[in-house]
This record gives structure tokens, sequence and C-alpha cells, in this order.
């Protein structure tokens, strides 16, 4: 079991997947309880914010480090369908049926695609603050895609890697990851020191980069790239959440084109509203 700032995991542990990859995963809350999978950001990692509020739901937390992040080892040229197989791995080793799926941020791309994937396994989305949308299904009110980095995610991305790499910009993300908090709305920036959450935020953000910027960034090339489903492909019930006080425009085009999907906006929340809004998304995704 591992200890950190928020409580400790049932279980901390390596799966060893078909190719011969580490698959690093954690468990949290009820061993009994009902399934529940979750998607970190970035920077991010298998490490949980709130054990105690967990348990009290009565759920079987599963988190996992996606390649490069954490104690997972890297997939280069990684898709969002490629984590979906991941993931129906991890289910099938941790003897897991059925499963709702929550996601932070970047992690909820990479729901949809399970979702999308394997949607007789998944029985509900929740999509917090969700970041991307499919580059061959963004609105002309959003705005453009950097054509450069397009055409190379699609031409030679491992140059793309190298030359992101190389950048200031990227490289602090590697450094001092738990300095992109300090980029966060007020909202966020208050609720963390009023819950007590902050060490244990920045302590995921820091295990998820250990090994480096190579995970993160084959991930931003993924998201570059045609994703291998569309919004209209996922069947299952999905939640949308935003806080109020972060962009619109995203969350709600989003919410417009999945087919079954609720949107709902967080008063006085921001981009991490769903930490003090954890109990509730519990009670969503397992009711």
């Amino acid at each position: 079991m591992r200890s950190m700032a928020a409580g400790t995991a049932l279980r901390d542990d390596v799966v060893r997947l078909r190719d011969g990859r580490g698959l690093a995963y954690a468990e949290w809350g009820d061993p009994n309880g009902v399934p529940l999978f979750f998607f970190h950001a970035v920077p991010g990692s298998r490490l949980w914010f709130d054990e105690p509020a967990t348990a009290a739901r009565g759920v079987r937390l599963v988190t996992a480090d996606r390649p490069g992040y954490g104690g997972s080892d890297l997939n280069e040229g990684a898709s969002l369908l490629s984590w979906a197989e991941d993931v129906e791995q991890l289910r099938a080793c941790l003897g897991i049926d059925r499963y709702a799926v929550v996601s932070w941020s970047m992690g909820c791309p990479y729901a949809l695609a399970v979702a999308a994937r394997f949607p007789k396994r998944v029985s509900r989305v929740g999509l917090a603050s969700i970041s991307h949308v499919p580059p061959d299904e963004r609105p002309e009110s959003m705005a453009p895609l950097p054509e450069e980095d397009v055409r190379a995610a699609a031409g030679d991305p491992t140059a793309l890697i190298e030359r992101w790499s190389a950048s200031e910009e990227w490289r602090v993300y590697a450094e001092q990851p738990e300095a992109i908090l300090e980029g966060l709305p007020e909202a966020d920036k208050r609720m963390l020191d009023e819950l007590g959450h902050r060490d244990a935020l920045e302590e995921n953000m820091r295990e998820g980069m250990r090994q480096g910027l190579r995970g993160m960034l084959w991930e931003e090339v993924a998201m570059l790239q045609p994703w291998g489903f569309r919004f209209a492909d996922i069947g299952v019930e999905t939640h949308v959440w935003r806080g109020e006080h972060e962009s619109a425009a995203t969350r709600e085009f989003v919410a417009e084109r999945l087919p079954r999907a609720r949107l709902t906006v967080w008063p006085g929340e921001g981009h991490c509203g769903f930490i003090r809004r954890w109990s509730e998304i519990v009670a969503t995704m397992i009711a």
C-alpha cells in the first residue's frame, strides 16, 4: 500500500500488458464497492486526492498512469484507442465486468475513447472540464490549431516531439509541474487551500512527470491526429461538468455533440472544481 497526502491506496501495483509494457495503477475506497475508473489530467498520475470521501461513497476507485506517466512504460505513437485497449486488459486483470469512467481535463478524450471502443463495458462517462475536441470536429468558433504542428503530427511526429522537448514552454512541466497551479483561476487556488488538497495535487503532478516529458508530448500529438471515433459514436450516458470560472466554449460544444450528454455548470468553481464536487460526481456515476 502507498500513502500520500490525501490517504492510503488499497493497492499500488503494476500490471504487465500483452506487449510487455508495465501499466501502473492504484485502487482506493471500498474493495467491494461499485467499480469506477478515473483518468488523470496533465500533468497527472494515478495518485489520488481524497481517499476519505471516496471510501465514504462505497466505490472501488481504480486510477492508472497513462503511458509515460508515473510508473507506466512509454508507448511511443500511442493513440486514444490504444489506451482503451490498455484499460481493457487492466479491467480483465482486476476481474471487473462493468464500470463507470470519470475523467478530468486531458483525461476526458481518453474516457470517451474507452466508451467508444468498449460500450458494453462502460455504464456512464463523466467529463470534468474537458479541454480538447477531435481536430476533424473542431468548430470554426474555436481558435484554429497550429497548422505546422498538425502537419508534423501527421507526417513526422517524432520530429515534433523533439522540437517540443527543446522548448522552454514545455520544459517547465517536467522540471516543476506543480508551478502550473499558479496559472489556475483564483477560485481553484482558494478551493485547494480551503480543502487542504494542494499538497496531494502537487504530489500527483510530480509523480506523473517523474519520467520526463515524452509521455505527455505523445499525448499532445494524439490530440492533433484523428481520434479514431466521433462524438456521435458515444452511445452511453455522459455527464459534462465545467466550473463557472472557466471557458464555456469547449465544454458546451462537447455537450451539444454527444448524443446522451447532460451539461452541469458548477457555480463558483474553476478548472479544479471536480475536487470539491467529488462526492456528488460519484453519486451521479453509480446511481
